[in-house]
């Protein structure tokens, strides 16, 4: 089993905690300075990995590289970290170039060319590993603790190719940033501008092949892809800014590899890579349940009130429409209740919000529920107008503009009518030349 850093600390948990705080331990700050390294690396290349809708090429490279490891550390029988690298660099091409070949020359999906390189490069991978077990240094070579990574043997010079493959990307961000926010968001008009798109896809992924190589060691191939996929998912819920997503993508990967490293190191037996992608996941769970963009909570906040916006200017306007008809401006609950297809049960509540409001009055509150008569205050009457104005307009704009039938309108200008603001109504009175009917030849309130 693979050892983690908490394991390699001596002492119990008390002493832990004073190693983690006095951070003196070299295999801690490894961990650490590793993490960061790679926080930044893969929360920059993640978001663009996540725009380019490419989540799955840095699993599939993953896992492609197993076999090129293999056949790096056979070189000499040692774990060189160069023998390694060059390995895994040429098995992550070799699957870029297969996946490619499998795109443009048959007619397979790119989600199944994906999986095809991902399984048969494992595959190969696997073999190859059981094969090289039978020799005795190959049997202690421990290669298959990369499916999983072990942050404690990270060493000098994994943290140094992490530096270099940093250094790298920034520098590559930060002479092209257009072009790749361009190629990222608009292929078709970038290569109207000529721009080399070849180049640049290479170049990234260069990048992603060369940061799956240096991680594996940390995070492992099994959970890799996590790495990439995770910080950005959670900054895009949070931010429609590519710039503001960069920025806390960089954030939530370092923040989760600080934590997952402390975790390991005060938890024994827990792994530093499995706790850095939960910490992650817990990241993207909030964003998921309470970002105000995307989040499930505020997105379900903001239906239910729109769904009560939608019931209360109905029931307001179905009172004006009886009224208009009645030419008065008061009402038996029954018969409102008839001609909204409610119970009157139902109507309760909202009449009585809107005698709060100073909406509408009743008459004669002792009276049996039905047998109360209600009557529209002067702002009752301004709202309800207001809802039917809407409507109506939008009625007449479906028949002028689109050519619909009168008799076809009304469910559209149903829908629409509770989120038209004030400046489109405005804009589609002006563009209708101020009309005073609506299809049906009924009056448009005036504004």
């Amino acid at each position: 089993m693979a050892l983690t850093i908490g394991q390699v600390a001596p002492g119990g948990f008390v002493e832990q905690v004073l190693g983690l705080l006095r951070f003196q331990d070299v295999t801690l700050r490894l961990a650490f300075l590793g993490f960061t390294l790679l926080g930044v690396q893969c929360g920059l290349l993640g978001c663009y990995v996540l725009v380019r809708r490419m989540a799955l090429i840095g699993d599939t490279l993953a896992h492609a590289v197993f076999p090129g490891v293999v056949l790096g550390f056979c070189w000499n029988m040692t774990k060189n970290p160069v023998a390694l690298l060059l390995g895994a660099s040429v098995a992550a091409w070799a699957g870029v170039t297969v996946f490619e070949a499998i795109k443009r020359h048959t007619p397979l999906k790119p989600d199944a060319a994906l999986a095809l390189v991902l399984s048969g490069f494992y595959g190969l991978g696997a073999f190859l590993l059981s094969c090289l077990q039978k020799h005795p240094a190959g049997a202690k070579a421990g290669l298959d603790r990369l499916l999983f990574g072990q942050a404690a043997a990270l060493g000098v010079q994994d943290v140094a190719l992490m530096a270099i493959g940093l250094v790298a990307l920034v520098l590559l961000i930060s002479l092209f940033y257009k072009e790749l926010l361009v190629t990222s968001f608009d292929p078709a008009f970038a290569q109207s501008l000529a721009l080399p798109l070849d180049w640049v896809n290479a170049a990234l992924i260069t990048l992603l092949a060369f940061t799956v190589v240096v991680a594996l060691q940390a995070v492992g191939a099994l959970l890799l892809s996590a790495l990439f996929v995770l910080p950005g998912a959670t900054a895009f819920l949070i931010t429609r800014s590519f710039t503001k997503m960069l920025g806390l993508s960089v954030f939530f990967a370092l923040l989760s590899g600080w934590l997952g490293t402390a975790a390991s190191f005060l938890a024994a037996q827990m792994p530093t890579g499995p706790c850095v992608i939960l910490f992650l996941g817990v990241f993207f769970l909030l964003a998921f349940m309470f970002s105000p963009l995307h989040g499930w909570l505020p997105q379900y906040y903001r239906h239910r009130k729109n769904r009560l916006k939608a019931h209360r200017e109905n029931t307001l306007k179905h009172i004006y429409s009886l009224l208009e008809k009645r030419k008065d401006h008061g009402l038996l609950l029954k018969s409102l209740a008839d001609h909204s297809g409610l119970l009157a049960n139902a109507l309760a509540k909202p009449i009585k919000t809107f005698q709060k409001e100073g909406l509408v009055d009743i008459l004669n509150p002792e009276a049996p529920l039905e047998e109360r008569f209600l009557q529209l205050t002067p702002a009752g009457i301004q709202t309800a107008q207001a809802v039917i104005r809407r409507h109506r307009l939008w009625e007449l704009y479906l028949t002028h503009s689109a050519a619909m039938a009168p008799d076809h309108v009304h469910d559209d200008a149903e829908a629409i009518e509770h989120v038209l603001g004030d400046a489109l109504v405005a804009e589609l009175d002006r563009s209708l030349n101020f009309p005073s009917r609506d299809p049906h030849g009924q009056a448009i309130p005036k504004g």
